[in-house]
């Protein structure tokens, strides 16, 4: 795989971690992985939950803070990987 691509472990690490959604905030297994990957979180005014690149404010993306159904998680952690990717990358969007 190439260097600005996750490896199979860290996208399953993702996935792992995201797949049981959270309750208004991410627990602590899931902020260690934000973290651990350069990037970091707030609540915007609306509630939400945006994560973004430490280094690229541009690099993020939003969910809500209680998911709605099992497909939340899942799709939030294939955006999550998809931005920590282009971080990788030095892509600006």
């Amino acid at each position: 795989e190439s260097t600005t691509s996750l490896t199979r472990e860290q996208k399953e690490e993702v996935k792992n971690a995201f797949r049981a959604g959270w309750e208004r905030d991410f627990n602590a297994v899931q902020r260690h992985i934000i973290k651990k990957h350069g990037f970091d979180y707030e609540r915007t005014g609306s509630g939400h939950l945006e994560v973004y690149s430490s280094k690229n404010r541009g690099l993020k993306t939003t969910t809500s803070s209680t998911p709605s159904d099992w497909r939340t998680g899942e799709n939030f952690s294939n955006a999550l990987i998809k931005i920590m990717q282009q971080s990788k990358s030095g892509s600006k969007t």
